[in-house]
């Protein structure tokens, strides 16, 4: 099943949920940000990353903190993990 909802009550940041293919993304806008794989515990981002927004960047840094394991000191340093690079959580 597929559900879309608002991310933190902002109209343009998204949580797109499917269930069938054990997956979370986070959207800002029209562009696909971050994916989390329920199945194998894999956190991609964007190659990107670098170039977001201040808001878009903050509120990856809020899903990267609710929907993972990472830790705070790691969202803190700014430090965002390169698409082809995946990070474990």
């Amino acid at each position: 099943m597929l559900t879309v909802e608002n991310f933190k009550n902002n109209k343009n940041q998204f949580i797109i949920t499917d269930t069938k293919k054990g997956i979370i993304v986070f959207q800002s806008y029209k562009t696909e940000i971050a994916v989390v794989d329920l199945q194998i515990g894999i956190l991609t981002v964007a190659t990107n990353a670098y170039d977001f927004s201040k808001t878009t960047s903050k509120y990856l840094n809020l899903f990267i903190e609710e929907y993972t394991d990472f830790k705070k000191e790691y969202i803190k340093s700014n430090l965002i993990p390169n698409f082809e690079t995946k990070f474990p959580f």
